[in-house]
């Protein structure tokens, strides 16, 4: 999707409703910030990418830790949460931002905001970034989940000699929602099969690990040992 669609679907309308929606799913968000309690404990610093409200920033107040969202209004709510926090600025995780290069001990992207992605290779660009600015001796965090609390319906590879010829792989799912309290559409969502998103970070880190929710359908890749 295009940055300005995405500022529009998160509003300020949806950024004031934001932590509420979060906190109706406590298992999963008290699952998260154990996780995250548990990585910072070997770091001395965060970046969240597309920190949405900050929320997740607010948790640990006082750690060295910056955020950024691509949605004006989110940024906004981010920065009221985060006072002490380095910086909680407006910019698109598809940017590479040079500057971070190695910087931070724990690189995040919670609750599947790489969904807006325009195309598959966008999101490699997209874990490309988050490995870039991971420290050599740093981890990524990404949770992540096929839509409806299910893996694709569909094989993820099959042989198709009989009709094209070789291979056929599916790498992952596009889907669509309707926000019943804004009434907007999120359209085209991009959500790599599991095994395909393990393959990406695979190009980065030497080390994922797989985390299992207690929720069926949800994991989390916790990333380390960055290649060269």
């Amino acid at each position: 999707m295009k940055a300005e669609d995405i500022a529009d679907l998160y509003d300020d309308k949806l950024a004031n409703d934001w932590n509420h929606r979060l906190l109706r799913e406590s298992k999963r968000v008290a699952f998260e910030i154990k996780t995250l309690e548990r990585l910072l404990g070997g770091v001395d610093s965060w970046l969240d990418v597309a920190c949405g409200t900050g929320y997740f920033l607010s948790r640990f107040s006082g750690v060295n830790r910056a955020g950024f969202d691509i949605s004006p209004s989110m940024v906004k709510h981010a920065q009221e949460k985060n006072p002490d926090a380095m910086f909680v600025r407006v910019a698109d995780y598809r940017d590479e931002f040079p500057e971070w290069t190695g910087q931070w001990g724990l690189v995040s992207c919670m609750w599947q905001a790489y969904n807006y992605v325009n195309t598959m290779a966008e999101l490699e660009r997209v874990i490309a970034n988050l490995a870039r600015w991971t420290s050599e001796n740093g981890c990524c965090f990404v949770p992540f989940g096929a839509p409806l609390g299910k893996k694709p319906p569909v094989p993820y590879k099959r042989d198709a000699k009989t009709v094209w010829g070789g291979l056929v792989v599916n790498l992952g799912v596009v889907w669509s929602w309707m926000d019943e309290k804004t009434g907007k559409m999120h359209e085209n969502l991009i959500e790599p099969h599991p095994e395909h998103m393990e393959t990406m970070f695979r190009r980065h880190f030497r080390v994922v690990d797989v985390l299992r929710y207690p929720k069926e359908g949800l994991h989390a890749v916790v990333a380390s040992s960055k290649k060269p």
